[in-house]
């Protein structure tokens, strides 16, 4: 039971760190700060995801799932997990 606990501490913490580091994008104003499939403003508060990190493009994670669903690529190459 204690490393069970142990593991779920540590899965806490690993996703702390991974949340910590999206705030730190957030905040870094060398991202581009609209999102390349729906051509919007990325907020603060919106939830994104790193589709590009070489060229340091953020997306919306909502756009970036309907683009997977559509299975379309709109002639860009996404780096996509």
């Amino acid at each position: 039971m204690e490393i069970r606990n142990q593991k779920l501490e540590a899965i806490d913490d690993y996703f702390d760190r991974i949340n910590k580091k999206m705030e730190n994008l957030m905040k870094d104003k060398t991202y581009d700060r609209y999102c390349p499939i729906c051509s919007k403003p990325i907020r603060e508060g919106d939830d994104v995801t790193v589709i590009d990190a070489t060229n340091r493009i953020l997306a919306h994670k909502v756009c970036l799932e309907s683009l997977k669903k559509e299975n379309k690529t709109d002639n860009r190459k996404l780096l996509i997990d």
